[in-house]
């Protein structure tokens, strides 16, 4: 992994060292448009192998980039699929600008010419797939430099979520794992893109249902306490058939309702264990973590905990 930060240097030297380390990495040329005057500069890179492919971060004040003349020839032979996480941007190629004031995705061709252009505070993702791999995934990947990519906005949702996970888990020293999420990360890349026959087969059973079980778990996780969710309920935020919910969460070795039930009594447990719950009476809590009925709940509580909720309070 590759990683630099202003925040190890003094105020004054940031911007420096910044533009030095981006030159060395890729032969780009940088300029900040921020007032020196106003806010010190920051910056913030970090490039992470995972497997075939690798995953770019860039964070930063106000910053325009382009490439030195005859630097393209140096860089790798890769599409890069530039997601636009956070601040208006401008992607500019072949005469092309690509322009988000929110989140957005777009290719850049490593090998010509080009500039983004940040004028507020930003995040980029940038996930780096050479281009023989990219193009026989997506053969219109290329079509694509400098132009927005608008199919299927689920899918840039899905990429983003799972690549935010991945950043929170923070530990991809395992390279049997780094290579399963850089194969992930590829599968949506190609799906959002238009894939080939042969790569959204793979992608339906690789990374895409890895992102959809990541977000069904997320969404049992935030909203376990309502008493109406149900497998119904994801299906119709995700776009999904309950059927197709229910048998991701198969894939992962529970149903959705059992899952819920889980993450519910997990709820009550702490809510049960936490001296500053005592006011709260078993059935206020039991409500309070989406039991309709205090006797399912109590039912359920002693067949996971061996004891009835009253008793686990001693």
């Amino acid at each position: 992994m590759i990683e630099f930060s202003t925040d190890d240097f003094p105020p004054a030297e940031r911007f420096d060292a910044f533009q030095e380390f981006i030159i060395r990495l890729s032969k780009t040329e940088t300029l900040r448009l921020d007032d020196p005057a106003a806010q010190p500069f920051r910056g913030h890179v970090s490039v992470t192998p995972l497997g075939h492919i690798s995953l770019s971060i860039l964070t930063g004040t106000p910053t325009r980039y382009w490439c030195l003349p005859g630097s393209e020839r140096f860089r790798p032979d890769h599409l890069r699929m530039m997601v636009n996480r956070a601040g208006p941007a401008i992607v500019s190629q072949y005469d092309q600008d690509a322009s988000f004031t929110q989140t957005g995705a777009t290719i850049f061709d490593n090998r010509a010419c080009g500039a983004t252009h940040y004028a507020d505070t930003y995040t980029t993702y940038a996930y780096n797939v050479p281009r023989s791999l990219m193009l026989a995934a997506a053969p219109n990947a290329d079509a694509y430099s400098a132009r927005p990519v608008h199919a299927n906005p689920r899918i840039l949702s899905y990429l983003i979520s799972y690549t935010d996970a991945v950043l929170a888990s923070g530990d991809l020293r395992d390279p049997v794992l780094a290579t399963n999420i850089g194969n992930h990360m590829f599968d949506l890349a190609a799906t959002l893109l238009g894939p080939s026959r042969d790569a959204a087969e793979i992608a339906a059973k690789r990374g895409l249902r890895t992102a959809r079980l990541k977000a069904i778990l997320a969404e049992i996780d935030r909203h376990f306490s309502d008493p109406n969710f149900s497998a119904q309920t994801i299906a119709a935020r995700h776009g999904l058939s309950r059927r197709n919910v229910e048998r991701l969460m198969e894939e992962h070795g529970e149903t959705v309702s059992r899952a819920v039930l889980r993450r519910r009594l997990a709820e009550a447990a702490a809510m049960l264990s936490d001296p500053a719950m005592r006011h709260m009476r078993i059935g206020e809590i039991a409500f309070a973590c989406g039991f309709g009925e205090l006797s399912h709940f109590n039912r359920s509580f002693k067949r996971e905990f061996g004891e009835s909720p009253r008793m686990f309070r001693k």
